[in-house]
């Protein structure tokens, strides 16, 4: 919705989108880890999905481009740490 300037509905798209993609890398992550996943083992992953996440898509999204790196990093972390410490 690259025009929408309301807030309302950029964020009834945003959070099923969101949600989805969340979904999604916990459950790759959880099947990565399995067997061995820890607290740290997530965190690591959760790095990794930031640089794909941020840094494949990111030139060709200005959105994406705007934001800044070292949050979305610690974000992308802390859920990797979470998912590694709830598949442990």
């Amino acid at each position: 919705m690259p025009r929408e300037r309301r807030l309302l509905p950029l964020v009834v798209v945003a959070v099923p989108v969101h949600f989805a993609v969340s979904l999604w890398w916990g459950f790759v992550l959880s099947r990565v880890l399995r067997g061995r996943a820890s607290v740290g083992r997530g965190a690591l992953g959760g790095v990794v999905i930031a640089v794909v996440d941020l840094r494949l898509p990111g030139p060709r999204f200005a959105p994406v481009r705007r934001l800044a790196f070292g949050p979305q990093v610690a974000d992308h972390l802390v859920f990797g740490a979470v998912v590694g410490g709830m598949v442990r």
